[in-house]
This record gives C-alpha cells, sequence and structure tokens, in this order.
C-alpha cells in the first residue's frame, strides 16, 4: 500500500511540476506560441531555459519514483516490470531532453524521440499487464494507453507541436490513472 502511495504523490507531482514550470516559462519568454511551437524552444536560452529545462529534470525525477514504486506495487509480473523499465529509461531521457537544448542535434532529438518512445512503450507495457490481471479500472486505461501510443505515433509522422502537447497531456493523465488504479487494485 505505502508504494501505491508513493506513485500517486509522483504522478502528482510528475504532472503538477512539468505543468507549473512549463507555465512559467512560456510566461518569461516574449513570442513564444503555446500549441504552434515545440515546448523544447522554451530551453533554448534565458530565463525560460533555466525554468524550462530545471523544470524537465525534477519532472523526471518524480517520472522515475512514479515507475520504481509501480514496479513494487504490481509485484513480479514480468510486463509490469518491462513497463517499469521502460518508464525509468522515459524519465532519463526526458532529463536528456533537459541537458541537450533544441540547439544541441542531434542529441536533443534522440533524447526527445527516446522519451516519447519509451514513455509510449511503458504505458503500452503496464495497461496490457493491468488487462491480463484483469485488474479494476483497465478499460479506463486502456483507453488513455490507445490515445497515448496514437498520439505518440502522430507526432512521430507529423512533428506537430498539437500532437506533442497532447502526448505528453495524455501520459500524465495515464499516470495519474494508472496511480489510483493501483491503489484500489
Amino acid at each position: 500500500m505505502q508504494n501505491a502511495k508513493l506513485s500517486r504523490v509522483a504522478a502528482a507531482g510528475t504532472v503538477a511540476s512539468f505543468a507549473l514550470f512549463t507555465a512559467a516559462a512560456i510566461l518569461s519568454k516574449p513570442g513564444f506560441v503555446f500549441l504552434k511551437d515545440f515546448l523544447s524552444e522554451l530551453g533554448r536560452s534565458g530565463l525560460a531555459a533555466v525554468l524550462f529545462n530545471g523544470g524537465l529534470v525534477i519532472t523526471a525525477m518524480f517520472v522515475a519514483v512514479f515507475f520504481i514504486a509501480l514496479a513494487k506495487t504490481e509485484g513480479k509480473q514480468i510486463l509490469a516490470l518491462l513497463a517499469s523499465l521502460a518508464g525509468v529509461v522515459s524519465a532519463l531521457s526526458l532529463a536528456g531532453v533537459a541537458a541537450f537544448p533544441i540547439q544541441v542535434e542531434p542529441e536533443h532529438a534522440t533524447a526527445a524521440y527516446a522519451f516519447f518512445l519509451s514513455a509510449a512503450l511503458a504505458v503500452l507495457l503496464s495497461s496490457l499487464s493491468s488487462l491480463l490481471a484483469k485488474n479494476r479500472n483497465h478499460a479506463f486505461l486502456a483507453a488513455l494507453c490507445l490515445l497515448e501510443v496514437t498520439s505518440t505515433i502522430f507526432l512521430a509522422l507529423y512533428e506537430n507541436a498539437l500532437y506533442q502537447v497532447t502526448t505528453i497531456a495524455l501520459f500524465g493523465a495515464w499516470m495519474g490513472a494508472k496511480a489510483f488504479a493501483a491503489m484500489e487494485d
């Protein structure tokens, strides 16, 4: 039960830290257009870069804690363990996005793609694990999973800022739903 609470706090921390630091970075970057410009533009320079990149590192720590706690909550199921491993890779990749701002290529793009793909893999594997274990709330998690994975595919195909924000929002929503579902199972 303690790990379930930890995953819930980590999910809330993930969403809150990302939202607050990103909003602060947007407000400090004149000319930034939400849903038109990629969020990585916030990490380029100035105060916005300090806020955004610092926020990504803090968010990455919450993501790692979430997936480690989730692994302990869901026991020794192989899909759940693989999902947690992919989740930790997504956290490290997110920190990589901060370490390599957009002007540092190809490292930035590699870290960004690694984040989105490993996060989608973590969501997919964890949702499959829940479905196979017949955990409660698995239908809602499966629906969020399909939306998140589909959004990731669209992001990879079309490289559109709207798909980026949608994918991130769905990842956060899935984490919250998963954390609350873990407490009930």
